[in-house]
């Protein structure tokens, strides 16, 4: 009970004799960016890149898993205008544990030594991932209440096939997907993080370690678990948590429609040898549906097809 008591002192100290000057001095050349790895999602990116546009994100560091689709065609112009940082992760291994827990923290810990002078915030998030502020409609607003704290750990709400066979031309995922899972179910326990760059010492897929004194908080401000602790007792910790989204959320969109889920995230977690693990998921989701993603629908629209 202490220890949290401890780090806010520390912090308090911290923020008005260090981090307020630090500010003061400290340009960045970007206030929010994403970073993400992608693996054969072409088809994807552009509205994911165009929504994050929408609610605040300036920049995106994006690391290409060794895709075998035109993803070029989709990005380039992007690159072209200085918008993406293109990287490659030449590690073929596409194993559950290989990628996740050797794979992307590496990758997003290089990421963070590059881009920690260049963007104040980076949110880590993958590309089946929407990201957005419920209390406002930016996210650079929502973070100007989280100034002296190392991350913001956001919940996110597991979205199901919604019954769409595949999505139609000129549709958006965010009018298409609109059955989630229940607000509580364990999966929805877990998030993504947002993060100061410059104080993070290494980044996870959920969470990351902070160089001292700066923390990682719950949108409630609630500090979250110290990094070692969390990650050798994920299931048992995250099980406890509080899930929010008052405040902030992702939208994910884990099956994406029913050919995806079929043809590519099914035979993904078979391949895994985690099958039984796929179908648990998919009967927890399209329980419910869920709206408020719909305040950027015409927006998303107009930048998309050129309608509202």
């Amino acid at each position: 009970m202490l220890k949290p008591i401890f780090y806010f002192v520390f912090l308090l100290i911290a923020c008005f004799g260090f981090t307020e000057s630090e500010e003061l001095e400290k340009k960045y050349s970007y206030e929010l960016s994403i970073c993400a790895i992608f693996k054969d999602e072409a088809a994807y990116l552009k509205e994911w890149i165009e929504f994050h546009k929408l609610v605040g994100v300036e920049h995106f560091y994006l690391i290409n898993h060794c895709s075998q689709d035109d993803y070029l065609a989709v990005l380039q112009p992007y690159i072209d205008n200085g918008e993406i940082d293109l990287f490659h992760c030449l590690d073929a291994r596409f194993d559950a544990h290989g990628f996740m827990y050797c794979i992307q923290p590496q990758e997003y810990t290089k990421i963070i030594q590059y881009c920690k002078n260049e963007t104040k915030w980076l949110a880590i998030i993958d590309a089946d991932e929407f990201l957005f502020p419920v209390c406002c409609d930016r996210l650079t607003e929502f973070l100007k209440d989280y100034e002296d704290f190392g991350g913001v750990y956001v919940f996110w709400q597991m979205f199901g096939t919604s019954f769409v066979p595949k999505i139609p031309n000129r549709k958006l995922q965010i009018e298409m997907f609109v059955f989630q899972s229940d607000k509580n179910y364990y999966y929805n326990k877990w998030g993504k993080s947002i993060v100061r760059p410059d104080r993070v010492e290494k980044a996870h897929l959920h969470f990351s370690k902070y160089l001292p004194p700066y923390i990682h908080v719950f949108p409630n401000k609630e500090v979250i678990p110290e990094f070692e602790t969390i990650i050798q007792k994920d299931k048992e910790l995250i099980s406890k948590f509080e899930v929010d989204v008052s405040k902030i959320r992702i939208n994910h969109y884990w099956t994406r429609d029913e050919d995806y889920s079929q043809n590519t995230k099914r035979l993904r977690y078979r391949d895994w040898g985690l099958e039984g693990e796929y179908f648990y998921r998919i009967d927890q989701l399209n329980k419910k549906p869920n709206y408020e993603i719909f305040k950027y629908v015409n927006l998303l629209k107009e930048k998309m097809f050129g309608e509202g």
